[in-house]
């Protein structure tokens, strides 16, 4: 899954219009490790900001992301994390 996951963020990193890092970090997901990839890009005028992590069950790939403006405050940031460490298999 690891694997998996790096290969999805230099995708992103390739293909994102006006891509710009935020941070990489270990996730942990249903009991697997992976990568959440933070970022901005901005395919229309104003940037949007990532929260992407991908992974493997039961053979089958899964990619999830979710999308905020980069100036919510650290709350909704938590909150938006927390959704997503909620995933279950």
């Amino acid at each position: 899954t690891l694997a998996f996951a790096e290969r999805a963020v230099a995708i992103t990193r390739e293909r994102a219009p006006n891509y710009a890092a935020v941070r990489t970090e270990p996730f942990t997901v249903s009991g697997q490790e992976t990568i959440l990839h933070v970022f901005d890009a901005s395919p229309g005028a104003a940037p949007i900001r990532y929260y992407q992590f991908v992974t493997t069950n039961s053979d089958i790939a899964y990619g999830f992301t979710a999308t905020i403006h980069p100036s919510v405050g650290e709350g909704t940031q938590e909150e938006l994390l927390g959704i997503l460490r909620s995933v279950k298999f």
